[in-house]
Formats: C-alpha cells, structure tokens, sequence
C-alpha cells in the first residue's frame, strides 16, 4: 500500500504457488498510468513475467532445475543455456523489468522482498510505457527501498 500511494501506480504482491507467480494482494494508487491494474489471482508461468523471473531468482538451484523439467520448462525457448544466466543478473540487479514484453505498452518493475536471506515474495509495480520513460530510475529507487518494508 505504501509503494502504491508513493509512486500513484498499481502493486501487486506475488508469490510463486507451484510454478506460477501469482498476485496474492494488490493496492491501486491516486494516480495509476496503467489502464488494467490486474486483479488478486492473476497468475502466470513465472518464467513469463518479470515478478515470477525475480521469485525463480533467489530460488535454490534444486528447484530451479525441477522448475525447468516440469510442466513450462520443458516447453519453453526461455529456458535455455542462458536462463540461469539471466536469473544471476536478476539477483545482481536486484529487481526485473519486463519493458513491454507481455503487452507494448504496459510495463512492470518487479524486485523481491527479502525476509531471512529469502524471496518469498515479490512488489511488482505497473506502469505504460510512457510513464517508465519520465519515471524510470525513481520507480527503482522507490521500490528497491520499500522490499525490507512490508
């Protein structure tokens, strides 16, 4: 609610139930860019959007590896020699952003929220296209600093 109200979007809440990130909570700012917030219970394969990308991120390569042989993995292009590679620049970075990939004109700011070492959940805030481009760097400092937060 607090990064809602901060930067005026909308933010979901996701956590990763099975193979899918979904949103468990969700708060609308004053001033939202994005015209479809979403809604609690969306879900995705989490390879396929940048909330579940950050919650494959800080999972052990265990999981990440019967993520990859279950049910998305094994028929995904994502999931080649580069995936690990890509969720390594994820923890690194510390967030994702999925710049219009699933819809060119909606974009998402994900980054995790970390209790005791783990990424159990994840703020994901929805902007356009046009809002990142005047907001970009604010939204990540905005974010980053609510994830110890919630």
């Amino acid at each position: 609610q607090a990064l809602a109200e901060l930067t005026g979007e909308v933010v979901h809440l996701m956590r990763l139930i099975s193979d899918d990130a979904v949103s468990v909570a969700m708060h609308v700012g004053s001033t939202p860019s994005a015209p479809e917030p979403g809604y609690v219970g969306f879900s995705m394969p989490a390879h396929q959007i940048a909330a579940g990308q950050v919650l494959l991120a800080w999972l052990d390569p265990a999981r990440i590896q019967a993520y990859r042989q279950g049910p998305y993995g094994h028929l995904s292009p994502q999931m080649d020699g580069g995936f690990a590679a890509r969720l390594h620049a994820i923890r690194e970075r510390g967030y994702q952003l999925d710049a219009g990939e699933s819809h060119p004109e909606i974009w998402c700011l994900a980054a995790p929220v970390i209790r005791d070492g783990r990424a159990d959940e994840v703020l994901s805030v929805i902007c356009t296209a046009g809002h990142w481009a005047k907001h970009g760097p604010a939204l990540i400092a905005a974010t980053r600093s609510r994830i110890d937060c919630v």
